[in-house]
């Protein structure tokens, strides 16, 4: 009796002695098994935020890359939004706006008289008529010429298919020098392959042009233009004794990259037209541009070359030229100056018939605001085999809104 007593005893003792650390052990088993399903818990809300912030970042690199596109180029309506080339968005409204621009000019041409004169005025519209629909007209008056309409077309745009389409008369998608107004373009005049090609203005032409964005992940843009070929320098003019009413056309294909090392630009452009004198003539043009910015600094670099086939009484066959600048923005604020840009360019126009001009200019250009400018440089023209010198001094003067 005695030894089960002591069992009982040694039992209720043993019991009592250990059930409170089986008890804490239960506990922590308890307490690993919450910490566990918290720690899926996390996980599984960290996996939701990843998912989150990765579309969050694809919709910022989207809006990133129409905000490059927007931003870099074309206003006034343009199709083509090149990037790299920026272009004033006009100060009133947001649907129509009111759009112009005035450039006055000081010359001094070496050994001739000096002269001050309202070189170029426009005055136009725009209104984005629908979220599809563009709508662009400006009335141009150029110095010692008839007020004419620059250009007045419509842009129709499909995003879901990256597709856009311009009827009506506008600057042609040939080269970043023929597609922007004065007031935009970087230099104070055109290069002197720019005027061989195309003459003292840009090439306006009246017809269609369609654009299409191919859907890579970097910029990539077809433009493919059909023209009635009113350019009297390479294609003729509807006006002229040797017109050409062979519709012309035109293709360029830019591609843009955005890094961490800047952006780089560069496509190839071409044009093919037939030039009617007693017979029809071809007329080719190929060509190509490179263009790079790295913070402050961006250079451009464009070539072309044209081929004409045999025209009887007409020297020049084919012809080609090159241009190219550099430029350094100094940007800061002070008072209502907004920056300076240094630029330098060189080029040169070189046809078969032995002629050639050359053409140096440093520029140097005060920015006020996205308004108003003003700009100044000394152009080194040299053509031979003339061996003339018309170097000048211009200051420019470019107010827009």
């Amino acid at each position: 009796m005695t030894g089960k007593i002591f069992i009982a005893v040694f039992l209720s003792a043993f019991l009592f002695v250990h059930s409170p650390a089986h008890g804490a052990g239960d506990a922590s088993q308890l307490e690993i098994e919450e910490l566990r399903r918290e720690i899926r818990e996390i996980r599984e809300m960290a996996a939701r935020y990843e998912a989150k912030i990765a579309e969050l970042e694809a919709r910022v690199v989207q809006q990133e890359r129409k905000s490059t596109e927007s931003e870099i180029h074309a206003e006034h309506g343009h199709s083509d939004h090149v990037p790299g080339l920026h272009h004033n968005h006009g100060m009133l409204g947001d649907k129509v706006k009111p759009i112009g621009a005035i450039d006055a000019r000081y010359v001094r041409v070496d050994g001739e008289k000096n002269t001050l004169f309202l070189h170029e005025a426009n005055v136009g519209v725009q209104a984005d008529i629908t979220d599809w629909l563009f709508g662009f007209i400006t009335l141009t008056k150029h110095h010692g010429h008839e007020a004419e309409i620059e250009e007045a077309y419509a842009r129709l745009h499909f995003e879901e298919w990256g597709l856009s389409a311009k009827p009506g008369k506008f600057f042609v998608n040939f080269g970043p020098e023929n597609i922007a107004h004065f007031s935009e373009r970087r230099t104070i005049t055109l290069s002197a392959m720019h005027e061989g090609m195309f003459g003292s203005e840009p090439w306006a032409d009246t017809g269609a042009q369609f654009d299409w964005r191919i859907p890579f992940d970097h910029y990539s843009n077809v433009s493919f233009s059909v023209l009635n070929g009113d350019n009297p320098v390479s294609f003729g003019d509807g006006t002229s004794t040797f017109s050409n009413n062979n519709m012309p056309v035109a293709v360029s294909w830019t591609n843009a990259f955005e890094t961490e090392n800047g952006l780089l630009r560069f496509g190839p452009e071409l044009a093919y037209g037939q030039w009617d004198r007693d017979d029809k003539y071809n007329v080719y043009i190929a060509g190509g541009e490179v263009y790079y910015k790295w913070g402050n600094f961006d250079a451009q670099a464009e070539l072309m070359y044209r081929s004409k086939e045999e025209m009887p009484g007409v020297k020049e066959n084919n012809a080609y030229g090159y241009y190219a600048w550099g430029a350094y923005n100094f940007s800061f604020e002070y008072k209502y100056l907004r920056g300076i840009e240094l630029l330098a360019g060189f080029g040169q126009f070189l046809p078969d018939t032995g002629d050639r001009e050359t053409r140096i200019t440093p520029q140097v250009a005060f920015i006020i605001n996205d308004y108003a400018k003003v700009r100044a440089a000394y152009e080194i023209r040299d053509q031979y085999p003339k061996d003339s010198k018309d170097n000048r001094f211009i200051t420019q003067c470019v107010l827009s809104f």
